[in-house]
């Protein structure tokens, strides 16, 4: 179950207030400690020198970097860290498999739900 991501901390990053805040509410409610940025450039002064257990990215964030860039950035330094994306596209196979060339553990689809959150959590949390 997902009570293995219990203290797990997380980074979310989304331009969107209102969907930084539903995953906010969403990984709280596992018990996870949460970290929040508005863009690329804030998360990347926020992530800390042994990183974050997880990072819940906007695809296609705004104002510079996108939320491939920034996978592409973290996954530099922090190689173990979990990154999954978020998109308000359909997530084809090919775009799956772009989005992990890239850096990315793995894509979900908005409106991010509970049930398709948890289940990618309890995944990803159990190697990790």
């Amino acid at each position: 179950m997902v009570e293995m991501c219990r203290g797990k901390r997380a980074l979310v990053v989304d331009d969107i207030p209102v969907n930084v805040k539903i995953m906010t509410i969403l990984l709280k409610g596992l018990e996870m400690e949460v970290t929040t940025a508005l863009n690329a450039e804030e998360a990347l002064g926020k992530i800390p020198e042994d990183g974050f257990d997880l990072a819940l990215i906007d695809i296609h964030l705004g104002g510079g970097m996108d939320g491939h860039g920034l996978a592409e950035k973290i996954r530099v330094s922090h190689p173990e860290m979990v990154i999954l994306g978020v998109t308000g596209n359909r997530v084809t196979p090919s775009f799956q498999e772009d989005a992990k060339a890239r850096g990315m553990n793995h894509v979900l689809e908005k409106p991010l739900t509970k049930d398709s959150l948890f289940e990618i959590l309890e995944r990803e949390c159990s190697k990790h």
